[in-house]
Order: structure tokens, then sequence, then C-alpha cells
């Protein structure tokens, strides 16, 4: 088992990641998406070859604090419909490319992401108020959330490289 590399338990009855999964050391891609139970997820401090995280649709109502220490390869996190209200801090994970989070109902702010990433994908994220300031970065943002009220940053961005897309109304009245 640790010279596993990829582990799909895509619709299972998994309720709590053990904490063994740490010696999985050579991991690289992990998928615990369509979850039938609520997730609860353990420090994933020692997997530290895992490139590629989904957890689609698993019922995930924490992200574990330290996620952003703890996986310095990881490229590809997929958090699409969750019940998180927030985000810990993500700007440890410089190697992070793609962050997708659509369909996360209930997350209201992000504090803060990666200047690697590229792609943010918050389409039907209904309660998002707050995002984490954008200058600096060059990321195709797509987004979506009517309650949206400030955008920080986001002036000196679109004058870089910045791709946004924003669906539905908002009322952002704070761009910078």
């Amino acid at each position: 088992m640790k010279s596993l590399v990829t582990l799909f338990a895509d619709g299972t009855a998994i309720k709590k990641v053990p904490p063994s999964i740490i010696r999985l050391e050579k991991l690289e891609c992990l998928s615990l998406s369509y979850l039938k139970c609520h997730l609860l997820l353990p420090s994933l401090r020692g997997i530290r070859f895992l490139t590629d995280l989904q957890l689609v649709n698993s019922n995930l109502m924490e992200v574990p604090n330290n996620i952003g220490s703890s996986l310095p390869c990881l490229v590809y996190l997929f958090l699409d419909n969750n019940n998180f209200r927030s985000l810990p801090s993500l700007s440890g994970l410089s190697m992070l490319h793609a962050l997708k989070l659509n369909g996360c109902r209930n997350l209201v702010e992000i504090t803060d992401l990666p200047k690697s990433l590229d792609i943010l994908e918050m389409d039907d994220c209904s309660a998002l108020e707050r995002m984490p300031n954008f200058s600096g970065m060059s990321t195709s943002v797509s987004l979506g959330s009517p309650k949206l009220i400030e955008f920080p940053g986001l002036d000196s961005a679109l004058n870089s490289s910045l791709k946004l897309h924003m669906f539905t109304h908002n009322n952002v009245i704070d761009f910078l």
C-alpha cells in the first residue's frame, strides 16, 4: 500500500478518512467525491507528493486548517458542492493551479489564495460576500454570487491578465 499512487473512493459510504492515510507517502491523486455521508477529513500532512485532491460533493462541512501548509505539491483542488462556510488560508499552496468551488452555497468568505492560481471557478456560490485581494494575480475567475459585496484588488488585477466572468447579479461595492 505504501507505493499506491492513485486512490479513487468515489460514491462510497466513507464517513471518516483514517489518519493512517498519511502512510500513503507516494499518493499523487486522491478522490473522495460523491460520498453518501458527511466526510470528516483528517490532516493530510505527510502526503507530500499529492498533486490532485478531489472532494466534489462529499458533504464536507469543514476544510482542515492546515491544508495550506500540508500539501506542498498540490496542483488541483476540487471542492465543488460542499457545505463549508469558509476556507482556511491557501496561500501556502504555492503550486496550486486550479481551485474549483462551484456550488458551495454556504461559502461566505475566502481569505487568501496563492499567487500561482490560474483557474478559480466559483459558480453558484450564493452566500459568497467577500473575495480575497486579487492584486498581482493573473487568474481566470468564474464567479456567480448575488451577495458578493467586496472584491479588493480587482482594479489592479484587471490591469494585469486577470480574466473575470461574473454570473448573476451581485452587489459589489468595493473594487479597491
